[in-house]
């Protein structure tokens, strides 16, 4: 059985429903990825260290980390709707 599966039924047997669970743990990991990458992202924004990071606009910041965080967000999804449809949903590697 897939992990897919295994959580799925996990899902099934909550008290809330299968989508309120999934639109929370979504949003958990897209503000636990916002925070791990602000930190990091003023030195990235200048050339690592050519610039002195907290000359940086604390705006401009959370604006490119949530374009991070989407993207990221959208490559993963794509990446396992590419798994999906090419394993139909099979376990694929020896998985268990």
């Amino acid at each position: 059985m897939s992990s897919r599966s295994k959580s799925s039924g996990r899902q099934a047997k909550s008290a809330k429903p299968p989508a309120a669970r999934q639109e929370t743990s979504e949003t958990r990991r897209e503000t636990t990825l916002a925070q791990d990458i602000l930190m990091d992202l003023p030195l990235l924004m200048h050339g690592s260290g050519d610039a002195r990071p907290e000359d940086v606009d604390p705006e401009s910041v959370a604006v490119l980390a949530g374009c991070v965080e989407r993207y990221v967000r959208s490559l993963v999804s794509a990446a396992l709707d590419s798994l999906d449809a090419r394993t139909d949903g099979q376990v694929v590697g020896g998985g268990g």
